[in-house]
């Protein structure tokens, strides 16, 4: 959702007209965390300053000094190192993704399978973009390219993004190729397979809802 661009997807543009705002009002926040961008534009280094406010709001719930902040920042550190390397491991292939055309070139052989009905195959492709990407903005930009060369009816691109959202986030629900799953079942000693056992029913329902609404936007346009 913070990477999502609800005023150019929706047209819904509180998010930015907030943003606006508070770095208006109140422009020692931007002094002191720099050029937050707002909900929607969201990138790494948006969440490393999440993670470092967050940290500071439970500190000051929990009524902790500054050297128990600390230690227990060093704590969580070091719980962090194993979930860290395997953040690493699943970064490596996004990595290679964007500095190489193996996604572009699956996408465009999956896509010309269905010449003239390419939106049929969309969310395979957008599947398999959740294996290769971590950000959603690279993989996005990708997807527009893609769509641009490969489906001319402009009218289903709204569709298309929609469908991107849905199966690009389904796979990182499920894949170990996806950071944030990575480092939280890392963290909390859960096997990928007792995982997926207990997400299953999840997905099931999260398939059924996102072709429901395909078919009504898609029935809009």
């Amino acid at each position: 959702f913070g990477m999502l661009k609800w005023s150019e997807f929706y047209n819904i543009s509180v998010f930015n007209d907030f943003h606006n705002n508070i770095n208006t009002k109140y422009t020692f926040i931007s002094f002191i965390f720099g050029n937050i961008k707002p909900f929607g534009y969201f990138d790494i280094y948006s969440f490393i300053i999440i993670v470092v406010i967050m940290s500071i709001i439970i500190g000051w719930i929990y009524s902790l000094s500054f050297d128990s902040f600390i230690d227990s920042f060093k704590d969580g550190m070091r719980r962090f190192l194993l979930p860290a390397f395997y953040a690493c491991l699943a970064g490596v292939v996004s990595i290679i993704t964007i500095n190489s055309t193996i996604f572009i070139t699956i996408s465009h052989f999956l896509l010309g399978l269905f010449n003239g009905a390419e939106i049929v195959m969309m969310p395979v492709v957008s599947f398999i973009g959740g294996i290769f990407y971590n950000d959603y903005e690279q993989f996005n930009r990708t997807i527009v390219l893609i769509s641009e060369n490969m489906i001319l009816d402009t009218t289903k691109y709204s569709v298309i993004a929609f469908i991107n959202e849905c199966f690009f986030g389904l796979a990182k629900f499920i894949l170990p190729t996806s950071i944030i799953l990575t480092i939280g079942l890392s963290l909390l000693d859960i096997s990928i397979n007792k995982w997926f056992r207990y997400i299953f029913k999840f997905i099931i329902i999260f398939l059924i809802i996102c072709t429901i609404f395909i078919l009504l936007i898609n029935k809009s346009y």
